[in-house]
């Protein structure tokens, strides 16, 4: 995959509104732009991908200096919200959740999910509700991310395995191998247990929304656990992250997204840019 800068990204959408006039969308990364192609309008808009958030927020501000209009990115809120961090541009838009995948998390979308894969024997018989049962085991990891954002700490969660804290058979949750888990992921040994049990501690006594700080991902790779145990009878294969992310694509319908606070931040956004749109006609 060749990797293009921010300057070489605004390049392009300069050169390719000189042949076109259609709106531009930017967004992240594959999975945002096949999500967003269900309800974006092809004949008046055209999605990009830059390749991260930093990305996209760079190209909006290379773009926004330039006075250079009619491009909308899309962008995850990550802690964006928790930590009051300002916004960047009038041009850029965020799901009402820490991600896009978390939107889709919040929907219906995961209950027909869950529907299609689970066992539904299991699912009658367990013991929670299961959409808190995997935002509660997300809960921990949301912590330990947000503690490494504020103390830059730079721990590494992506490749984590899960299994090593989270139990397939009980489908319960080790916060103290977690912390282990990833101590050992970001080779960083030096750092004390006891001040990190001590840190989500005092991050749950501040009741963040679970659908603000748990990060999709994470909640995709405990429901393939789940699916794998104490909800359904499936092979690891079977539910792997990026099947999942797709089978909650597929799930996430027109009238869901009507009913997002996404759809209402674009519709807002083309309301103050006559001329551009983004958005199908029939998602009114």
């Amino acid at each position: 995959m060749i990797h293009r800068t921010p300057h070489e990204i605004a390049a392009e959408i300069r050169m390719g509104r000189s042949q076109s006039p259609r709106t531009l969308l930017i967004v992240e990364g594959r999975d945002d732009r096949l999500l967003m192609e269900a309800f974006v309008s092809q004949s008046t808009c055209r999605i990009e991908v830059a390749g991260g958030k930093q990305n996209v927020c760079d190209v909006i501000d290379i773009l926004d200096a330039e006075g250079f209009n009619g491009v909308l990115g899309l962008v995850d809120a990550d802690f964006d919200r928790i930590e009051g961090s300002p916004a960047r541009s009038h041009n850029l838009v965020m799901p009402e959740c820490h991600d896009l995948i978390m939107m889709l998390v919040k929907s219906p979308a995961l209950g027909r999910t869950i529907t299609e894969l689970g066992s539904r024997p299991k699912l009658e018989t367990f013991n929670e509700n299961v959409v808190d049962a995997l935002l509660n085991r997300a809960l921990p990891i949301g912590y330990l991310r947000l503690y490494s954002l504020r103390e830059n700490l730079n721990l590494r969660f992506r490749g984590l395995n899960f299994s090593a804290w989270i139990n397939r058979t009980t489908f319960t949750a080790d916060t103290g191998k977690l912390i282990r888990t990833v101590k050992n992921h970001s080779q960083r040994q030096d750092l004390s247990d006891a001040k990190f049990a001590v840190a989500i501690k005092e991050m749950h006594g501040f009741m963040y929304d679970p659908y603000e700080l748990c990060n999709g991902t994470d909640v995709i790779e405990i429901l393939s656990i789940g699916l794998r145990g104490v909800l359904g009878n499936k092979q690891a294969r079977e539910v792997e992250s990026e099947l999942l992310k797709r089978f909650l694509r597929l799930a996430y319908s027109k009238q869901d997204f009507r009913s997002s606070s996404l759809k209402k931040e674009i519709e807002k956004w083309e309301s103050q840019r006559p001329g551009h749109r983004v958005l199908k006609d029939d998602m009114n």
